[in-house]
């Protein structure tokens, strides 16, 4: 379960982001979608692929966050390798989504590389700001 307020440092939250991707043998992307002032409304899984990618539209990502009313969102996804680094497709798509999420005035928090023994955030990694 996640609290109220979504704080990438909640472990609360990483341990519900593992357990809902975490573990799957496919790639999973799950979306946590906020309002203000980073309050939590929902999560949905939005994309499944194979073993080593997951597809996902970013009309599809934003037209759902833009029907809830969501203000920020949190990408996660899972690499079933156990490699929990962002490939150079994950470093693209994000860099594509923050650009579309910033004209959209929607905050993207992070995105999450999930295994079953590790969680990386891209932002504090560095990849995006």
């Amino acid at each position: 379960m996640i609290s109220r307020t979504v704080d990438i440092s909640d472990p609360t939250l990483a341990g519900y982001v593992r357990d809902r991707i975490g573990f799957c043998s496919e790639e999973r992307l799950l979306v946590i979608f906020c309002g203000p002032a980073n309050s939590y409304l929902l999560d949905e899984e939005m994309g499944i692929g194979g073993p080593d990618t997951v597809r996902l539209t970013s009309a599809s990502l934003f037209r759902r966050a833009l029907t809830v009313g969501a203000q920020g969102i949190l990408l996660a996804h899972n690499h079933p390798s156990g490699v929990c680094s962002p490939s150079e497709a994950d470093k693209r798509a994000t860099d594509e989504l923050a650009g579309l999420a910033d004209k959209l005035q929607i905050a993207l928090l992070d995105h999450l590389i999930v295994t079953p023994s590790k969680i990386y955030s891209m932002r504090a990694g560095g990849h995006f700001q």
